[in-house]
């Protein structure tokens, strides 16, 4: 299934939602990170994502379920996902949306998965970006 690539159609379609609960990062020494995975039936299938990287695993979870399980945390942030089902090779997407949210003093980090991207932004700024994010997608259908 082909995403849509045109940065104009992308825009026009965002379709933003907020996510209500509050997610947070979490990092985890491989070692901890493997007795996770070793001890657990599916421990990380409540995890928004995954990511491991050379230095330790970085998962994105619910704060609820962070604080569970004992994990610190860094940079409380709700999640906004784009409805519209972007191809991986579109360009200029996130790159606009950046810059509009910079613009207005909005930090954002994005992660793409297949059908959608997905924004997480500080929590106290969430409704300012979602305002951003419809308000570009409603000027360029106009």
């Amino acid at each position: 299934m082909k995403g849509e690539a045109n940065l104009s159609v992308l825009l026009k379609s965002l379709n933003p939602k907020l996510h209500e609960d509050i997610y947070v990062y979490c990092i985890l020494p491989h070692r901890e990170f493997q007795s996770e995975l070793n001890n657990r039936t599916n421990p990380f299938e409540e995890c928004f994502a995954v990511i491991i990287e050379t230095e330790k695993a970085t998962l994105i979870l619910k704060r609820k379920l962070a604080e569970l399980r004992g994990y610190s945390y860094d940079f409380p942030c709700k999640r906004i996902t784009l409805k519209v089902h972007s191809s991986l090779n579109a360009v200029g997407l996130i790159a606009k949306i950046a810059t509009n949210l910079a613009n207005a003093g909005i930090p954002v980090n994005p992660i793409s998965a297949f059908y959608h991207d997905h924004l997480l932004i500080p929590e106290k700024k969430a409704e300012a970006a979602m305002g951003i994010l419809k308000k570009l997608s409603k000027d360029m259908k106009d």
